[in-house]
């Protein structure tokens, strides 16, 4: 009786272990169903549920649920709209290719203008410390230069801070707080102001490429990524001292368009190949060394993604390309 029972003991045991393992779930990538076949040009999560995808038709994609379901929202605009930041859940900013600046202050169901439009510049990248201060960076479309524009109001009036730097044209911006700021741009170009904006400093960047994606994961480490688009050169920079050095890491891949680190060793970035299809690369060391994510769900090009933590991450790309990591939805 008593090896009997030990058995069935074992056995019982065994089959709890079983169980215990099938439920726990692992993040993968999973192809999400938007609605809609336009182009997804940018991804923006506030929460870990709440988040919005910009169309190339004008249009907004909103989730309440994780990626479960997709509403299609309208934003009017003369031009494409190119970005989208949301700095709380209900208020939002949208940039266009006619230099307009749109606000919203309900969850995207409604849009104005607070800002434009000048003809012949283009907005590239918008990045909000709260709801009050944002930071836009563009270019002039006849000429290499660049445009820099700050709100300290909610959008409701726009300063000029071009004239504080000569430059090429910009392409991304970030702020790790509300006087500490990098803008990047063409000709290896890197910009970090210490004072909001008011003054800035040209940093070496060790490289003529063009520049064209910023993230800071702390004060004084962040990366920056381009490339020449000349063969397998994008580059990956690195600083761990607020942007006084940087280390160039050769990605191996064509370019880099988008980068998200959602924790201090892992991080993802975006690129492509001759013909445009997009892939995905990761990173578990900081940034070191990169690995190739290559999937069939990949049609084209991919143009945005973000992370609202490590096992939950979303890219979008052309024909209404959506995929996240995380689990099962």
């Amino acid at each position: 009786m008593k090896k009997i029972s030990f058995s069935f003991l074992i056995i019982i045991i065994v089959i709890l272990i079983g169980c215990e393992k099938d439920t726990i779930k692992e993040p993968h990538w999973i192809s999400l169903n938007p609605g809609t076949k336009a182009n997804l040009v940018d991804v923006f999560f506030p929460t870990s549920n709440l988040g919005y995808v910009l169309t190339d038709s004008n249009s907004i994609l909103k989730t309440t649920n994780g990626g479960k379901i997709w509403k299609s929202l309208p934003i009017e605009s003369s031009t494409d709209v190119s970005s989208i930041f949301f700095p709380s859940e209900t208020v939002g900013y949208a940039i266009d290719n006619n230099l307009t600046i749109l606000k919203t202050t309900n969850g995207s169901n409604s849009w104005k203008i607070v800002f434009g439009g000048i003809k012949h510049y283009s907005l590239n990248s918008i990045f909000f410390m709260n709801s009050d201060i944002g930071y836009i960076v563009g270019g002039k479309e006849t000429s290499n230069d660049g445009i820099i524009l700050k709100t300290t109001d909610g959008g409701i009036t726009w300063k000029d801070l071009s004239n504080k730097i000569k430059s090429a044209r910009l392409y991304s911006v970030y702020f790790t707080d509300e006087n500490t700021g990098y803008i990047v741009g063409d000709s290896g170009i890197i910009f970090k102001t210490i004072n909001g904006g008011d003054s800035w400093i040209k940093l070496n960047s060790g490289t003529n490429d063009r520049l064209t994606t910023v993230f800071f994961i702390s004060q004084n480490t962040g990366y920056v990524a381009g490339s020449n688009n000349v063969g397998d050169d994008g580059k990956i920079l690195k600083t761990v001292n607020g942007g006084n050095t940087w280390t160039v890491i050769n990605s191996g891949t064509r370019s880099i368009n988008s980068l998200f680190f959602p924790s201090a060793n892992i991080g993802y970035a975006l690129s492509y190949d001759a013909n445009l299809k997009g892939f995905i690369l990761k990173t578990e060391d900081g940034g070191l060394m990169w690995s190739v994510i290559s999937l069939d769900s990949f049609p084209g090009f991919l143009s945005s993604l973000f992370f609202t933590g490590v096992n939950t991450g979303y890219v979008v790309g052309e024909d209404g390309t959506m995929i996240k990591w995380g689990e099962e939805n």
